[in-house]
């Protein structure tokens, strides 16, 4: 029985070959491991469904690998995870939002989005970064 798994990614053509038998172009039915360095590349007749299997070397991966690794690409940043709590007039929490953010800025602009009628604060974890009031109305001119 083969089970199916991924292979290196190949960025040659593949070859189609003739059936053996009717002389019609083969489909490819599957990639799968080989020996080491090796991969299977399994085709199938559709005309007298005859199967066929061959062993074709696979390209170094380090080599397949130097456009990456000579790229800016980078690993994803991990965001920080917040939450900004509502607090209530007794100073206690009422209410909670959780998010996630790049850094304590943008998260700083998140949450002054959530201050209506109430102080929230805002931590990441169990650190405490700062506690946002509601802004005093304005009075107008004076007179």
């Amino acid at each position: 029985m083969t089970v199916d798994r991924p292979t290196t990614y190949s960025p040659a053509p593949i070859e189609r070959p003739a059936c053996p038998k009717c002389k019609t172009k083969m489909m490819l039915a599957r990639l799968t491991p080989g020996r080491a360095g090796f991969g299977l590349q399994s085709f199938d007749c559709p005309k007298c469904n005859h199967e066929l299997t061959i062993e074709v070397p696979e390209p170094d991966p380090l080599e397949a690998a130097k456009g990456w690794l000579s790229s800016e690409l980078r690993p994803p940043v991990k965001m920080a995870d917040y939450r900004a709590y509502t607090v209530g007039e007794d100073g206690h929490f009422i209410n909670f939002r959780a998010f996630s953010c790049d850094n304590d800025p943008d998260a700083i602009v998140w949450a002054k989005q959530l201050v209506d009628g109430h102080p929230v604060e805002l931590w990441s974890g169990a650190r405490f970064i700062l506690r946002l009031e509601q802004p005093e109305p304005d009075q107008g001119p004076a007179a």
